[in-house]
C-alpha cells in the first residue's frame, strides 16, 4: 500500500502492477521482466513494496541479486537507465563459484521505516545487507547470518535447501533487523551497537 493510501502494488515472478483503490478493473504495469523469448528467462521478482512515506517510490528485489528502487516521478515504467538505482555488489571474478548466483538471490528488501533515513535493507541466502542509498555498489554494513553454511553449499544444494527464502523485518525505529534461519532460529541484528 502506498503512503497516500491511493495505490498498491502486486507482483508475480515477472511483472509488477500498480492498482488504484478506486478502480478494481484496471492495473498499470510498472515493471515487466518477461523476455521476448521465455527460454531467455534469467531472473524473477522476489519482493516488491512502496516506500513507507513517499508514494512515488517503490523497490523490488530480484533473484539476480539486486535491489532496484524506482521513482515514478521520473518515469512511469521501469527502465534500468531512467528511473532506477540498482543496489548490487559485484563479487570479484576470482571469488565466484557455482553457487554465487544462487546464494546472492535477494529474498526480501525493505526501505528504512524512518522517513528520511537513507538506508535500504536486503536479505540474501547468507546475509543481511544495509545499503546507503548514496552508494549502490557496496553495502554500508553486512551481517552474516548463515555463514556456517558457506562450507556446506554442496550439501545444501543437493538437498535443495539452497533455494529457501528468508523473510526479514526492520524495527519501526530502524535499530534492529530480525530474519529467519534454520532450526526454527530467528536472528536479531542490533544495528546500534
Amino acid at each position: 500500500m502506498s503512503a497516500d493510501g491511493e495505490t498498491f502494488l502486486s507482483a508475480d515472478d515477472l511483472r509488477i502492477n500498480m492498482w488504484n483503490l478506486n478502480n478494481d478493473i484496471l492495473a498499470y504495469n510498472v515493471v515487466d521482466l518477461k523476455p521476448p523469448n521465455i527460454d531467455e528467462l534469467s531472473e524473477v521478482i522476489t519482493h516488491v513494496e512502496h516506500h513507507p512515506t513517499k508514494s512515488e517510490l517503490f523497490l523490488f528485489s530480484s533473484s539476480k541479486g539486486y535491489v532496484c528502487t524506482c521513482d515514478l516521478r521520473m518515469n512511469s515504467r521501469f527502465e534500468k537507465a531512467k528511473n532506477t538505482a540498482l543496489f548490487m555488489f559485484e563479487d570479484e571474478p576470482s571469488k565466484k563459484n557455482f553457487f554465487t548466483d544462487i546464494v546472492s538471490s535477494v529474498s526480501r528488501a525493505k526501505f528504512s521505516p524512518l522517513a528520511e533515513d537513507p538506508y535500504i535493507f536486503s536479505r540474501d541466502y547468507l546475509a543481511v545487507h544495509v545499503w546507503d542509498i548514496r552508494n549502490n555498489r557496496t553495502p554500508a554494513r553486512s551481517f552474516n547470518v548463515t555463514d556456517y553454511l558457506e562450507k556446506r553449499l554442496c550439501e545444501v544444494y543437493e538437498s535443495e535447501a539452497i533455494f529457501d527464502k528468508f523473510d526479514m523485518q526492520v524495527s519501526p525505529d530502524a535499530s534492529m533487523v530480525v530474519t529467519g534461519g534454520y532450526n526454527s532460529q530467528a536472528h536479531i541484528i542490533d544495528l546500534v551497537s
